[in-house]
């Protein structure tokens, strides 16, 4: 006696199985991708403690950040020719900027209380997930900073007028 199959149909098809596995990638990458909150609070800068119109840069190494006067910061940056010229070029340049935008991890917030200057921006992390990175410095006088630098160590950082600063505008920070 041979038995003779008979499909039953339960109402899946292949088209639902890619469905939920597309539902799960998007809510897999939704979540894994969502930015911790930063703790420290955008303000303005409304006194003249620190000069905000150019970018902030270290020798030898010229790792650079922007500070902006409503408390936006951007960058980290490090450039692989140790110059001015290259920091530079890193911040006017449409080939480096137009990632800034894409990149939670260009941005951050700083506050400024008495004497030191903390920061706290996104870093990049495994699987698309970000976590943060938070550290301090003291103000030296309004264009220099002594930085305690994750990358770098504590490190001074010195203002360099920039007459045409990028926007501070991003789509991390409201």
């Amino acid at each position: 006696m041979v038995s003779e199959l008979i499909p039953i149909q339960t109402g899946k098809t292949p088209f639902m199985n890619v469905f939920k596995f597309l539902l799960f990638i998007s809510l897999f990458s939704f979540f894994s991708c969502s930015l911790p909150a930063l703790s420290v609070q955008k303000q303005s800068i409304t006194q003249n403690i620190i000069k905000t119109h150019g970018f902030y840069y270290n020798k030898p190494d010229y790792w650079s950040f922007m500070i902006y006067q409503n408390g936006v910061f951007r960058g980290d940056f490090g450039v692989d020719e140790k110059n001015i010229e290259s920091v530079i070029r890193s911040f006017t340049d449409s080939n480096y900027t137009r990632d800034d935008y894409k990149i939670p991890y260009a941005w951050g917030l700083f506050e400024i209380k008495n004497n030191t200057i903390n920061i706290e921006r996104w870093r990049s992390g495994e699987w698309a997930a970000y976590g943060k990175t938070k550290y301090s410095g003291i103000l030296l006088n309004d264009s220099t900073l002594l930085v305690d630098h994750p990358v770098v160590g504590k490190d001074t950082f010195y203002f360099y007028y920039f007459p045409v600063k990028p926007d501070s505008t991003n789509k991390f920070i409201k």
